[in-house]
C-alpha cells in the first residue's frame, strides 16, 4: 500500500527537471496477503507476459508453454494488459492455472 506524502518543487533537483517531484511512502505486508499456490509458476506468469506487455493478456499467455489453455479458467478479462491487473489479479491467475493443470494431472 502506497500514499502521497508531499510534492518537492523541481528547483529542488539539479538539474532542474520540467516537472515537480514528490514523496510516496510505501508500507509493506510482512506477510502477502494473496498467496499463490505455486510461487514459481505466479513469476513465469508474470514475466512471460510483462515481456510482452504491450499485448493482450490472451496473446502473450496462448503462447506460454504449459499455461495454454489452463489460464482461461481464471475469471479475468483476458483482453487486458499485464499492467492493469491488481496483484490479487495475477495470483487468481496463477492459482487458476495451478489448481487447472493438478485437475488435468488427476483425471
Amino acid at each position: 500500500q502506497s500514499s502521497y506524502m508531499l510534492t518537492v518543487p523541481a528547483a529542488a533537483f539539479r538539474p532542474t527537471p520540467k516537472v515537480d517531484g514528490g514523496v510516496v511512502r510505501m508500507d509493506f505486508y510482512r506477510l502477502p496477503p494473496f498467496r499463490p499456490r505455486d510461487y514459481q509458476l505466479l513469476e513465469r506468469v508474470v514475466r512471460w507476459t510483462f515481456h510482452r506487455r504491450r499485448k493482450m493478456l490472451k496473446t502473450s499467455l496462448a503462447s506460454l508453454s504449459g499455461v495454454h489453455p489452463f489460464w482461461t479458467s481464471s475469471d479475468i478479462d483476458f483482453t487486458r494488459r499485464p499492467e492493469t491487473l491488481t496483484p490479487e489479479e495475477w495470483v487468481l491467475v496463477a492459482n487458476s492455472i495451478s489448481e487447472a493443470q493438478a485437475n488435468r494431472e488427476r483425471s
